[in-house]
């Protein structure tokens, strides 16, 4: 199985590519990937299938067992490898068109997210605007007791007023 290790890098290698970029690239879990380029998990032919359907220039016999040549002949992207451009042109148009996925999925979630943003703050505004009206009414309120204590402070002096002219004429009535 070391021998598929060291075919596994190769390919990483010649194609330009990541552990992680190869692996996503080839739906498989860059963990595993990651398992089996240390020794920890099994390379199995499945795994071998999905980097050579990903690459088709990698010769999938030479993958599971070395014998042949890693780049099939005649591939265009064999041709691109061998003129020393480099395989990256075409892998890295993939990877654009999977960017590009990735770019408009995460506008589309920003856009989601505005839209849901929006409307917290459409209803933020609403109970906002209630909260006013409240504090409206209860300044109102307050405005009427404002009224009502001064009036009851009116009252309150003027009994007093005439409580003292009450004594004065009980103090008079008192004297007679």
């Amino acid at each position: 199985m070391n021998d598929r290790v060291n075919r596994i890098k190769q390919v990483i290698e010649t194609l330009g590519l990541t552990k992680h970029s190869l692996a996503n690239l080839s739906k498989i879990a860059p963990p595993n990937l990651n398992k089996m380029l240390i020794g920890e998990q099994t390379i199995t032919d499945r795994t071998l299938h999905k980097i050579a359907s990903t690459f088709p220039q990698i010769n999938l016999e030479w993958l599971k067992t070395g014998e042949g040549e890693m780049l099939n002949p005649g591939s265009p992207k064999t041709q691109t490898v061998e003129s020393g451009i480099g395989v990256m042109g075409n892998v890295g148009h993939d990877m654009m068109n999977n960017s590009e996925k990735l770019f408009k999925d995460f506008i589309s979630g920003l856009q989601a997210q505005n839209a849901l943003t929006e409307k917290a703050l459409s209803q933020t505004g609403k109970s906002l605007e209630t909260l006013q009206k409240s504090i409206d009414n209860m300044a109102k309120s307050i405005e009427g007791n404002n009224l009502a204590m001064q009036n009851t402070n009116q009252v309150i002096t003027e009994m007093s007023e005439q409580r003292k002219i009450i004594d004065r004429l009980v103090s008079i009535l008192e004297k007679k």
